[in-house]
């Protein structure tokens, strides 16, 4: 069984003007803009992402970082017109989570569920008002490294969804998941089932009321 067939994707490469020209048509001019960067270790890349910045590539409302390899409380990494987010390991190095949100949202840190936990889960959660209208939404990021305990990241995940249940959600995550082995994986099947349950194939869907879910994927 091929559970995907009925997903439209592509995956194309751009330069930076190709990839500037097709967002300028593409995104929407009200709700919400997300990007996802992997930047492993943004300590060794913030130039070239700040040049994203400059060069108006990176032209969306909030912009995720996974692996920020950043160590607790090292909020050096600021941009104008952004405030940042961020959740770093504890006891060891890598990994990291980060939320950059544009300044037109009014923003506040969730911090039950943003968390680090060894060999399993970082996460970072934001509750994002649109200062100039009625736009409510919790965001929130996901890590999980390779090779690490699938079974116990479906479980916090699935506290996490028990939590925001009563509110719109926005979540994005670098997963680390193989999808294709939906057939012969338990753990890995249970995190596709528990997605899909929520947000309507692996994009958007309602949970209960009228709640809106946004799951957007990486590295999967």
């Amino acid at each position: 069984m091929n559970i995907y067939s009925c997903i439209n994707a592509s995956c194309n490469y751009y330069t930076d003007e190709e990839f500037n020209d097709k967002m300028r048509d593409s995104l929407p001019k009200y709700g919400l803009t997300m990007i996802h960067l992997n930047c492993r270790s943004l300590v060794k890349h913030f130039g070239e992402i700040r040049n994203l910045w400059r060069n108006k590539i990176l032209k969306f409302d909030i912009v995720a970082l996974s692996e920020t390899w950043l160590i607790p409380d090292q909020h050096d990494y600021k941009y104008e017109g952004y405030t940042m987010f961020s959740t770093s390991r504890i006891t060891k190095n890598g990994g990291g989570v980060a939320l950059y949100i544009n300044d037109a949202f009014a923003c506040d840190t969730i911090p039950d569920i943003s968390v680090a936990i060894d060999d399993c889960i970082e996460s970072i959660f934001v509750k994002v008002k649109k200062k100039h209208n009625n736009l409510k939404v919790n965001v929130g990021w996901l890590y999980r490294a390779p090779n690490t305990n699938i079974l116990r990241f479906n479980d916090l995940l699935q506290n996490i969804l028990e939590t925001l249940k009563q509110s719109k959600i926005y979540i994005c995550g670098d997963y680390n998941i193989d999808l294709l082995k939906y057939e012969c994986h338990q753990n890995s099947k249970d995190f596709v089932n528990m997605i899909c349950m929520v947000s309507g194939h692996l994009t958007n869907g309602h949970l209960g009321n009228g709640h809106l879910v946004i799951i957007c994927m990486g590295d999967i």
